[in-house]
């Protein structure tokens, strides 16, 4: 591998996180006027949403939530074969400068794009 595939995907676990990336389609970087780009499809598993919100100390559990509960059924066993796990989907890309009075200059843009299985990337 080579050094800017390394510091390409060393940018893309400290902006994803190392831990939530599932996958990664690293495509042929280009080279072209001096400029080499690259783009990578990133699939990452979701982090669970923050609570909005936070009770106070004095307030019950009760007044957390206005729901009878329906959320904690359990699951029909037909319903188990067509539970999807969701990713989101990441497009990452880098610009490196080879020449030019701009040399050496690096950036990276990651940006979420979709939520999908893993099965789609």
């Amino acid at each position: 591998m080579i050094e800017t595939t390394e510091r390409f995907l060393r940018d893309i676990a400290d902006r994803i996180g190392l831990h939530s990336v599932d996958e990664v389609r690293l495509f042929p970087p280009l080279r072209q006027a001096g400029v080499e780009t690259g783009v990578a499809v990133v699939a990452a598993i979701p982090l669970p949403p923050e609570p909005e919100h936070k009770h106070e100390p004095d307030e019950p559990p009760e007044a957390l939530s206005d729901s009878a509960g329906d959320e904690f059924l359990p699951i029909e066993e037909a319903d188990r074969e067509i539970i999807v796990h969701r990713h989101t989907v990441f497009t990452a890309r880098y610009r490196h400068t080879l020449k030019g009075p701009d040399r050496g200059k690096w950036e990276v843009d990651v940006q979420a794009e979709a939520d999908a299985p893993l099965v789609t990337l």
